[in-house]
């Protein structure tokens, strides 16, 4: 079953490499925090709005970011979301994915993840940030600023580009409707409001619910049902759950599998 062609490896076993990145993209978004703490995310956003600050500021921290933060981390859920289901259901640890050097996957984003790209995340963040956060940032002075911002702006970047990534992988490695904003639109909705918390737990777990991720994966296995269906008439509906269900596939993309076959 799991090497029947068209369905995503990414759609077995999928609460396993859901909790595999939801462990990495924390493990990441702490290391961004610590990493921002010195180059100063938060004096480059503050100075948007003050203009003694520089702006190259934020693009510096930025530019700094991509080797050490965004692209081992999209390499990294690249092999969580591309890997056979053996690996996973044989036991992948997110620490040993972290050790790991994954060269060989992930490289189709890793040019759609610049410097530019990363600014217009963090522009979107600026009515959330500075609604939620400005009144809260008026007893805090310079560095004092700084640091709050900074905190919540390396986890919030990380989050969002991780399951940016995610929602790729699972959608076929395709973005929504072949379309990297709406895909980012979708990912800061999951995500949800600027936090410098580093867990997330709920982001990643909704991802199956995305419409087209879910009519992308669909569509697979009811291709796959089908074949099963030609290859045995006998098979019965609920022999077909079953095999499903053991490869552990989405019980909601199952049962409409199942009605479309039924038609």
């Amino acid at each position: 079953m799991s090497d029947v062609p068209g369905i995503p490896n990414s759609a077995f076993q999928w609460e396993a490499r859901n909790k595999l990145a939801n462990e990495v993209i924390a493990i990441y978004a702490q290391r961004h925090k610590a990493m921002d703490i010195t180059v100063g995310l938060g004096s480059g956003v503050i100075g948007i709005f003050v203009p003694v600050a520089s702006f190259a500021g934020l693009a510096g921290a930025l530019v700094a970011a991509i080797p050490v933060i965004y692209n081992p981390l999209t390499q990294k859920l690249a092999y969580i979301y591309k890997a056979s289901p053996d690996k996973i259901t044989k036991g992948m640890k997110a620490s040993t994915i972290i050790e790991e050097t994954v060269y060989d996957v992930g490289a189709e984003l890793l040019f759609d993840f610049t410097t530019d790209f990363l600014v217009e995340l963090i522009t979107e963040m600026w009515p959330q940030l500075f609604l939620g956060l400005g009144a809260s940032l008026i007893p805090f002075a310079g560095l004092a600023a700084n640091a709050v911002l900074d905190g919540i702006i390396a986890s919030t970047l990380t989050w969002r580009l991780g399951t940016m990534t995610a929602i790729y992988y699972m959608n076929g490695e395709n973005w929504l409707y072949s379309n990297k904003k709406r895909t980012r639109r979708e990912a800061n909705k999951l995500t949800g409001f600027p936090s410098a918390d580093i867990h997330r737990p709920d982001a990643l777990s909704h991802i199956k619910d995305i419409p087209e991720v879910m009519e992308t994966n669909v569509e697979k296995m009811l291709q796959t049902a089908k074949f099963m269906k030609e290859a045995n008439p006998d098979i019965t509906n609920a022999q077909l759950r079953e095999i499903f269900r053991k490869q552990s596939l989405p019980e909601k993309w199952i049962e409409e599998v199942l009605r479309r076959l039924s038609k």
